[in-house]
Formats: structure tokens, sequence, C-alpha cells
């Protein structure tokens, strides 16, 4: 199970979904009562969900959403009149008063999709690597040069470099 930060305004808030976490088989579990506390425990560690308040001493939710790490995923937990305000399609959110099963479920399905992005970017990275030395023994260029000439052809084409790595494999291997 991965890395899981608490950030309340309340410290008992956050406390008390630690304990049903730790209670549920999670073991990483940290507390922090600050977003800049939370951004540098993040930064520290590679991928995680933080699950945090409305409201946090120094920043609200999106804010804090913003300046995650890009292998950080958000669950905001909030009342009913806060949740109407505060729809995110990049933010999983819970209404309070918290359930406690669903909140499991919650966290589960939010590790497993972020286990299925991680393997995805590994997978892309991989063809991407495949496409350079491709280029790299074809071409009879440096890995550097293969990684521009596929920069290069992913921004001509208005597609992102994996794309333009399959492209490139599909092509080559004709």
């Amino acid at each position: 199970m991965g890395n899981i930060i608490i950030t309340f305004l309340r410290i008992n808030d956050a406390q008390n979904i630690r304990n049903i976490l730790v209670r549920n088989g999670w073991g990483n579990v940290s507390i922090c009562t600050s977003g800049a506390g939370t951004l540098a425990m993040a930064d520290q560690l590679e991928s995680g969900v933080v699950i945090c308040g409305y409201r946090l001493p120094d920043m609200a939710y999106m804010q804090l959403k913003e300046d995650l790490p890009a292998g950080f995923q958000m669950l905001l937990i909030a009342s009913n009149s806060v949740m109407t305000g505060a729809s995110s399609a990049e933010v999983t959110h819970m209404e309070t008063p918290l359930k406690v099963q669903e909140l499991i479920q919650t966290i589960h399905f939010m590790e497993e999709d972020a286990a299925r992005r991680r393997r995805k970017r590994r997978e892309e990275r991989a063809m991407i690597q495949q496409a350079k030395e491709l280029l790299m023994k074809s071409n009879h260029i440096s890995e550097d040069e293969a990684h521009k000439y596929l920069l290069r052809t992913s921004m001509q084409s208005g597609r992102n470099l994996f794309e333009t790595a399959q492209m490139v494999l599909l092509l080559k291997n004709k």
C-alpha cells in the first residue's frame, strides 16, 4: 500500500482518519498540519494520496493540489455545503460524515488508479527508449540527438513524445 499524507486544520480529525487507515492495513500514513508541510513531505516521496480538508492554515486545498508532485492524488473531505463549490475533476472528494468502508474503498481505488498510471508511464518510457535506440543504430547518432529528433518531430506533428516514438518504431520496422 502506498504513501498517505493526512492534512487537516484540526489534528484530531487527521489522527482519527490515520487510526482508521492503520487499523485497515495501511502502514505508511503521515500527518501534517499545514499545506507547506504536506508539500515538503510529498517532495520526499515518489507518489501517494493526500487526504485533506477544504482549508488548511496556510492555503486552500486547490493551491495544495496545484503544487503537489505529479505522482500524488488528492482526496478532499468536507461537508456537503463546501462540496458544491469545490468540484474539480482532478480531486476525488467525500462528504462528511465519513463512512469508514467508503473511505477504505475510495483509497483502494485511488491507489489502483495510481499504480495503473505508473505502469503506463513505465511502458511509455520504455517505448521512447526503444525508439531512441532504433534511431541511434539506424542513423548513427547519439542518444541526445535521437531524443532531440523525437522532441522536434513530436512538436512538428502535434503529437506527444510517446505517440511519436510509436510512429518511429512502426515506420522503421516496416
